[in-house]
């Protein structure tokens, strides 16, 4: 190839990033990129990495009764994602449910909850493919400014744990390997 097809290819490229909806597209997949990298790394660590899987899938009601209430769907899921959080943490204070069965159970009741209301919704003809899954190419100037809110509270939060982690309170699951290394590391 000469100089001259490398820059061809490269404004091939680069010429979509004329468009807005391309920017803003690109925008929102950075700052999810960067969230959900972050907030995965603890959401591991803590042992919780079915909640990321649950969530995405017990919003669905709330975005369910969005669309039936044409409302915003960021409103309904963010409703459902936060009662499901807390519905989470309720029932696994218990001692009788550990947090992954808690997770279990509402990420089932949530999603068969969304689907009987779907159903049951006589107006409904679209793709449901297209509600569950979205268009990135149809991230609006609100989807962004939510999506840098709720990152920015995300960050916080995160850095906010990091600094007030106690180092002594830490203790080593597990019996040693044959290297001498203790399989998982917990701060409970």
């Amino acid at each position: 190839m000469t100089s001259s097809n490398y820059y061809d290819l490269w404004l091939a490229l680069v010429e979509p990033l004329q468009y807005p909806f391309i920017q803003r597209g690109l925008i929102e997949v950075l700052l999810m990129g960067a969230v959900c990298g972050a907030m995965g790394a603890f959401v591991v660590a803590r042992g919780w990495g079915f909640i990321g899987d649950a969530i995405a899938h017990a919003v669905f009601p709330g975005v369910v009764i969005a669309y039936l209430g044409r409302f915003n769907f960021f409103i309904g899921a963010l409703a459902f994602g936060a009662l499901t959080a807390l519905g989470v943490g309720a029932i696994s204070r218990s001692d009788r449910l550990k947090e992954d069965t808690a997770i279990g159970i509402l990420f089932a009741g949530m999603f068969a909850l969304g689907v009987v209301l779907i159903s049951s919704a006589r107006s409904y003809t679209a793709d449901l493919g297209a509600i569950l899954f979205g268009n990135v190419l149809g991230v609006s100037d609100f989807d962004l400014v939510a999506t840098l809110l709720l990152a920015a509270a995300g960050g916080a939060t995160l850095a906010t744990r990091a600094a007030t982690a106690v180092p002594r309170r830490a203790h080593v699951r597990g019996p040693p390997s044959r290297t001498g290394l203790r399989p998982a590391v917990s701060d409970e």
